[in-house]
């Protein structure tokens, strides 16, 4: 299950760093409900329910902005509280350890800041993502996912400093 945890881990990686680099909202999202998908089973096969449900709470919440965002739409601020209210709700459900709590509150966070709109707090949201998810891998011993998570924190830092670099010359 571990081999099969790892080979999910690899594509969810590829699909997220093409997401964080990306230019616009709706590229970005549609590569994250890609990541998303292989992250669950990632975490399925590893055996982690709560990290489990909780992709999923955030691939129906990244399809719903996706979809929102193809038809020029704002998301309804009570949709994005929704998925919020979700996560925490995943969180108590499989509340084992402290730790558990990590990606929760990642992913609340990066879905406020996706929720708003600007490209580039999502993007520092997703550093404060990835940081909660590598804690939190380690702990559980998902290190294949723990490198992936230094992938997508440097991938995101390179990302914002290019965006800032072409907004200076502009």
């Amino acid at each position: 299950m571990v081999v099969l945890s790892s080979i999910f881990s690899v594509f969810a990686l590829v699909f997220s760093v093409i997401s964080i680099v990306c230019v616009d909202k709706k590229s970005l999202l549609l590569f994250q409900v890609l990541a998303n998908i292989f992250y669950s089973f990632s975490y399925l096969f590893k055996g982690s329910i709560l990290a489990f449900l909780g992709v999923i709470v955030a691939t129906i919440r990244t399809l719903t902005f996706y979809l929102y965002a193809i038809k020029n739409n704002r998301t309804p601020f009570i949709t994005m509280l929704s998925f919020i209210v979700a996560n925490v709700l995943v969180s108590i459900i499989s509340y084992k350890a402290f730790v558990d709590i990590l990606p929760i509150v990642g992913m609340s966070i990066f879905t406020y800041f996706t929720y708003k709109d600007n490209l580039t707090h999502i993007k520092f949201a997703s550093i404060v993502l990835s940081i909660c998810l590598f804690l939190y891998n380690l702990k559980i011993g998902l290190y294949i996912s723990c490198i992936q998570e230094i992938i997508l924190l440097l991938s995101a830092i390179f990302s914002l400093c290019k965006q800032n670099k072409i907004k200076k010359y502009n």
